[in-house]
């Protein structure tokens, strides 16, 4: 059952390691930030507990962009990608709370794969 929800989920989001950046919130986030495209350092990682950028504090994020930075560079596809392999965790994450809540593993299946 798992396969299945990872195969599924991959079907339907592998497409966006394709795409661009998209021009909601990326060039605050990602590559017109100078903190987060040069990736690691200990001066970025330093800025990104201590700092407020885009009106926002959240250093766990700086810190995924930057790893997504230090992987993929500005190739936005990678960055997507990382997403996608987040979204699968958190699917069989919700198939495996489910299982675990109620004991039905069909139920659970559908809901996550919902």
């Amino acid at each position: 059952m798992a396969l299945v929800l990872v195969c599924v989920t991959l079907a339907v989001y592998v497409q966006v390691r394709e795409f661009n950046f998209c021009n909601f919130d990326d060039d605050q986030y990602v590559y017109q930030n100078p903190w987060v495209s040069n990736g690691f350092s200990a001066r970025s990682v330093a800025w990104a507990f201590t700092k407020m950028h885009a009106n926002n504090w959240h250093p766990l994020t700086w810190l995924s962009h930057m790893a997504d930075s230090q992987l993929y560079g500005m190739n936005a596809g990678g960055h997507h990608l990382t997403n996608v392999i987040l979204h699968i965790l958190n699917t069989l994450l919700l198939f495996a709370a489910f299982c675990r809540m109620t004991g039905m593993r069909w139920q659970s299946f559908f809901l996550a794969a919902l």
